[in-house]
């Protein structure tokens, strides 16, 4: 009987260290985003790194996460950061919808201040692939 109370205990102890984790998680999101909004990129780029470190995100925060990360990296004019952020991105999710679909575009532009041209060619092909109507 003094096992199952153990058991019990333990199951309880670390389901509540799971939903503490996850709602730290969430608060860095949060809190990113925020800093996100308020323009303030380089803030934003250490909540957003962060949050991205933890193994409990969930695949819609960390697409959001990648998405802003990259894109707080390309304010902030650090190319190879964003390089590296959009290359995660494109890696984990090959084909963006709607809004999203831009991060080809700086993903190519990046690549392309990086001095990675022919990397870079075949980004902007990639882009042109889903954005027909930008010249």
């Amino acid at each position: 009987m003094r096992i199952h109370y153990k058991k019990s205990g333990l199951i309880a102890l670390l389901a509540l260290f799971w939903a503490v984790q996850s709602i730290a998680q969430s608060s860095l999101i949060k809190q990113a985003n925020r800093q996100f909004d308020l323009l303030a990129y380089a803030n934003a780029v250490e909540l957003y790194e962060q949050a991205l470190k933890s193994k409990s995100i969930s695949a819609a925060d960390k697409q959001t996460a990648l998405l802003k990360l990259g894109y707080s990296y390309r304010q902030v004019r650090d190319t190879q950061n964003a390089e590296r952020v959009y290359h995660t991105l494109l890696e984990e999710i090959p084909e963006l919808q709607g809004d999203d679909v831009k991060s080809y575009l700086y993903y190519a532009q990046a690549l392309a201040s990086n001095g990675k041209y022919k990397e870079s060619q075949e980004a902007y092909d990639r882009y042109m692939k889903f954005q027909t109507d930008d010249n």
